[in-house]
This record gives structure tokens, C-alpha cells and sequence, in this order.
């Protein structure tokens, strides 16, 4: 969680994740979502997604409905196993709230509950 007085989107922006929306009450693609969850791995785990590599480009089934935006970024995640995939699909435009991403963004960088 972000020191207290710390506005959480202002904080996860200070630690080098970006947000485009800041609504906290609407909603976000799951596609979106799982970009910004790669985004807080790759600096957690201090590695870039670019070196990380695509084997499998088939392997998110319903791969033609993600935004070509966070399409490669989304297969890397996939294929090392991070992402998870129900049934080989992504389901990439499913809607979630941007507060539960924020709450599960806050989570990795602190390492709470791993």
C-alpha cells in the first residue's frame, strides 16, 4: 500500500507504472488491466518486456480481440506463464474496476501476499 498521505495513482506513477485512466469508479478492460500487471512485473522482477520472448503467437485463442496496443505485451505474459488464460482465452475486453487494479498494482510492488 502507498505511505500514508500517498494518493495511490500518484504513487504507483512515482514507482514507474502508468495509468491512463484515474477514474476509480469505472472501468477498465481486462486487456488494459493485464498490460499494467506486466508493466508491474517487469519492474519488479527488474526486466524489460521487450527481451522477454513470444514462442507460441497462437496461444491466446481469442489473441484477435486484444488491441494491437498491448497484443505483444499480453502474448509474453501468456507465454511465461503470468498471465493466465482460461481455456487458451484472454477474454481481453471483459471490464474491471480500476480500483481493484490499483489494489492488485499496489500488491505487486509492495510483494503483500506472496
Amino acid at each position: 500500500m502507498p505511505p500514508s498521505g500517498y494518493d495511490t495513482y500518484e504513487w504507483l506513477t512515482e514507482q514507474g507504472v502508468y495509468i491512463i485512466e484515474i477514474n476509480l469508479y469505472s472501468y477498465m478492460s481486462r486487456e488494459e488491466a493485464l498490460y499494467l500487471l506486466m508493466q508491474a512485473y517487469s519492474k519488479i522482477h527488474n526486466m524489460s518486456l521487450e527481451t522477454m520472448s513470444i514462442i507460441d503467437y497462437n496461444m491466446i485463442e481469442d489473441g484477435n480481440n486484444i488491441s494491437i496496443a498491448y497484443k505483444d505485451v499480453l502474448l509474453r505474459g501468456a507465454n511465461y506463464g503470468i498471465i493466465p488464460l482460461v481455456n487458451g482465452q484472454l477474454q481481453p475486453q471483459e471490464e474491471v474496476t480500476i480500483e481493484l487494479i490499483l489494489e492488485m498494482l499496489t500488491r505487486i510492488v509492495n510483494k503483500i501476499d506472496w
